[in-house]
């Protein structure tokens, strides 16, 4: 897939632009502050339908405005379709304090807008990486748990859908424990859904592990000059096919009941999973979150979402590849090595960075270089 066209309006700092994109290496520079990666953002929220800034709506619109929108045709095996995604600032209440409102989203495809965002992701999908990505390697579970979704999903879409049917049944099921004495039969109705899209999510978590290992081993070889990486999941209910995740499941949740119903909330299940992230050390694989320098958890974090767009791209189309802030995350040796694995990407590549050269010289291809100079982006130059 590849996104041809791009138009944004409104969107934080920009001046309204429209932009055709080519179909290989697309670089977005300019110094820092200059908009380049509200640009990439803007692209981000086309593709995947999310921020990677904020998750605030509101925050996209140009301060003083009334609505940011971001549209964009995109080309792929299954011909040619519109995108659109249109920002109302301020036009619903807010929950929670501080008086604010909070800002409606709007998705359109071909024109008319829709609710239904599976049939969105089957012509546009997109892996996003940005310096926070370090967080998948250093933080806490859940920022496994998010990538391990992310990545699953890119490769198969219906894993969204598993993922919310199971947050429902545990939404559900803990407002019935924070009762305190909640009723048996509902309770057990809801633990009953939550095992059967809870073990669907951890079989998907489980598969895409057993994917991404092969290419994160060869990426991050080649990044890292030769130095290997391997993934384990860690999963609440064990290792197994389905009938034997939902005895483990059913069997968590009624060992733990007396306790939850006397805390009022859940304590066991694939809310706890983690995903073992390791680097060679020495001669050994070593938990790279306690042992790897700053420098190798970017190459790690980079190398991760390098393996998820080569995981997705074994199920149909690759995803277009985000960037942001590239060359401060990479060193040049390395930089050298990513550019040459870029090369022989088949999908579009979209990177922000305050320096082309090192990029464009190096690059294979296809490349365009796009400079955005205080929120104003200047189509320049590209070659073929």
């Amino acid at each position: 897939m590849r996104l041809q066209h791009i138009a944004v309006s409104g969107w934080r700092n920009l001046a309204p632009a429209d932009l055709p994109l080519g179909p290989g290496l697309v670089v977005l520079w300019g110094e820092n502050g200059a908009g380049k990666t509200n640009l990439l953002e803007a692209a981000a929220v086309l593709t995947t339908l999310r921020s990677f800034r904020s998750n605030a709506w509101n925050e996209v619109v140009r301060w003083g405005g009334a609505e940011a929108s971001v549209a964009g045709r995109v080309e792929g095996g299954a011909g040619t379709s519109l995108h659109g995604v249109r920002v109302e600032a301020g036009s619903r209440p807010a929950v929670g304090p501080g008086g604010r409102t909070a800002a409606l989203r709007h998705v359109v495809l071909d024109g008319q807008e829709i609710r239904d965002l599976g049939r969105w992701f089957l012509t546009l999908r997109a892996v996003v990486f940005t310096p926070d990505d370090t967080w998948i390697v250093r933080g806490g579970p859940e920022h496994r748990r998010r990538f391990l979704d992310r990545a699953a999903f890119n490769a198969h879409p219906v894993h969204l859908d598993r993922v919310r049917a199971w947050r429902r049944a545990q939404a559900q099921r803990a407002a019935l424990l924070r009762r305190g004495d909640p009723d048996r039969p509902l309770l057990d109705a809801w633990d009953e859904a939550l095992v059967q899209a809870g073990v669907q999510v951890a079989l998907g978590r489980a598969h895409v592990v057993r994917a991404l290992a092969g290419p994160l081993r060869a990426v991050h070889e080649d990044l890292a000059g030769g130095t290997s990486a391997a993934l384990s999941y860690r999963c609440a209910l064990g290792e197994g096919e389905a009938p034997d995740l939902d005895a483990a499941y059913r069997r968590l949740l009624g060992d733990a009941r007396e306790e939850e119903i006397r805390r009022g909330i859940p304590l066991v299940g694939i809310q706890r999973d983690d995903l073992d992230v390791r680097i060679d050390g020495g001669g050994a694989l070593r938990s790279a979150r306690t042992w790897g320098s700053q420098g190798q958890v970017r190459t790690l974090a980079l190398s991760l979402r390098l393996a998820e767009l080569a995981v997705a791209g074994t199920a149909g189309e690759p995803p277009i590849l985000l960037l942001d802030d590239l060359s401060s995350e990479v060193d040049e040796d390395r930089l050298g090595r990513l550019v040459a694995l870029l090369g022989r990407l088949s999908g579009q590549v979209l990177v922000t960075t305050t320096d082309p050269g090192p990029l464009t010289r190096r690059a294979l291809g296809s490349v365009q270089a796009l400079r955005v100079k205080a929120g104003t982006v200047d189509p320049g130059d590209s070659r073929g």
